[in-house]
């Protein structure tokens, strides 16, 4: 039998994180705080047990407008790009049985929601690594396939750059006649860039949820070197910038790059990207997420790094009477 427990314990929660496969940064619990503070969410962290022993997480949102009530992982517009479950268990396990164990934690869950939270309309955008959501089919969930770009940062650099395609690998060897830098600083740093996207985001019309508070309180709260904002700068001053984050084994190339409000005739995406990526190679990191799988006109920008296209999967339960809370989710 599986118990599904609500966990507050910071400490305790991210102890679980780095232990679940699947588990990622956006798990930790300064992300999963930041995006509830940000959003005016409810979190719910839950993780389930069979006696003793953690089998897997769960973090939850609940999100409430008027009489809509949505249950959602992530929230829309923090950009976490997916969340959902994480699984506890041991890699000697037998397929079979270990199948069954996150079934079951999966289906105890859908329950635990739905009697506990009652939601109108249920959304989670799971982790690549829950590649098994056949349960979720089988309690009545629409299950959509999204993807997002992998890199193997894991070999030399000259073979690194051999497999990029050629404008790539030019962008980042040749020599340029504009002197430029690309360097760390710290605050300063995070608000010029998120001033930036908050501006490119309203350029568009779109709206951002996380503000400058909110990317200063992860830079604070997460652990030391997990995110890191590089600026690009042209005799001195910043003309755009990344947010990258970072674990022991990955990097996200997560937010950015603005684009310059001056005209640079440098290609300051191909730079910035190698930067992020020899620093995450610097510090141990295997793979690089490049995101952007799913937006038709990024995605050729990033396919010319050669990247493994990878599915991640998006489940949502909703019915005629759940429209009013699936046009507020549309909305926000």
């Amino acid at each position: 039998m599986v118990n599904i427990e609500r966990i507050d314990d910071d400490a305790q929660w991210n102890e679980y994180v780095e232990r679940a496969t699947g588990g990622t940064v956006f798990h930790r619990s300064e992300f999963l705080g930041t995006a509830a503070w940000e959003t005016g969410a409810e979190l719910f962290r839950l993780v389930g047990k069979k006696g003793e022993h953690p089998i897997g997480i769960f973090p939850i949102f609940l999100m409430r407008k008027g009489p809509a009530t949505l249950a959602v992982s992530p929230p829309p517009k923090t950009g976490i790009p997916y969340l959902g479950p994480a699984f506890i268990t041991d890699p000697n396990i037998k397929f079979r049985k270990r199948a069954k164990t996150a079934h079951r934690f999966i289906k105890e869950c859908q329950e635990w929601i739905q009697e506990t939270l009652s939601p109108q309309y249920t959304r989670f955008l799971c982790n690549p690594r829950h590649t098994d959501t056949r349960q979720l089919k089988w309690d009545g969930y629409d299950v959509t396939p999204f993807f997002t770009h992998r890199l193997d940062i894991d070999r030399d650099e000259e073979s690194l750059l051999k497999s990029f395609s050629r404008d790539a690998r030019s962008s980042i060897t040749d020599e340029y006649s504009t002197e430029y830098t690309i360097e760390e600083r710290g605050h300063e740093a995070i608000d010029y860039i998120a001033q930036r996207l908050q501006e490119r985001y309203e350029d568009q019309g779109l709206s951002f949820a996380l503000s400058p508070a909110s990317y200063n309180r992860l830079y604070d709260q997460l652990p030391d070197e997990t995110i890191r904002a590089p600026l690009f700068l042209i005799d001195g001053e910043p003309v755009t910038g990344r947010i990258s984050l970072m674990t022991d084994s990955k990097v996200w190339l997560w937010q950015g790059i603005p684009k310059p409000k001056m005209d640079v005739d440098i290609p300051t995406n191909d730079l910035l990207n190698w930067e992020s990526i020899q620093y995450a190679r610097s510090r141990g990191c295997t793979t690089a997420d490049l995101s952007s799988g799913n937006t038709e006109r990024l995605w050729t920008t990033k396919a010319k790094f050669n990247p493994e296209l990878v599915p991640y999967h998006e489940a949502v339960l909703s019915s005629p009477m759940m429209s009013l809370a699936s046009k507020f989710y549309q909305k926000i």
